[in-house]
């Protein structure tokens, strides 16, 4: 089993595709694993702390204010802006407002840090606005 979460490590690039296809193509699976999704969410950011390091994530507190700022505009400020920019062109009522609404108040994605990670960039600062934004 450790050898596998090796091999899928050293080929992040192409687990997350494979997981999807898998996902499409393989319903009754992703409908089996539907009641465990808090817990599968629980540690993949178990496992994404893990992956910084706790120093990093500790040291990341330091910049908190900055994660904080950020994490409010993203999920407040940009929603409240798009609904006055929506109620000024008249859209406020369609489907269309209700998804960009929503859309911009999400929490970040689970596999923000892990993004940044693949992309070779420091993946503490992900994980501190999705650990805000989740909360």
């Amino acid at each position: 089993m450790v050898q596998i979460l090796v091999y899928i490590g050293k080929n992040g690039r192409f687990a997350l595709p494979c997981g999807l296809i898998a996902g499409l193509f393989l319903p009754n699976l992703a409908q089996s694993m539907k009641p465990l999704l808090p817990e599968m969410i629980l540690f993949l950011l178990f496992l994404t702390a893990y992956r910084i390091g706790h120093k990093d994530c500790l040291n990341g507190l330091k910049n908190s204010r900055t994660s904080f700022s950020l994490t409010l505009i993203y999920q407040l400020v940009l929603p409240i802006f798009a609904m006055i920019a929506l109620w000024f062109l008249d859209l406020l009522n369609t489907e269309f407002a209700i998804a960009i609404i929503l859309m911009l108040s999400a929490p970040p994605i689970t596999g923000a840090s892990n993004f940044t990670i693949l992309l070779g960039h420091n993946p503490e600062p992900a994980f501190r606005i999705l650990i805000l934004g989740t909360l």
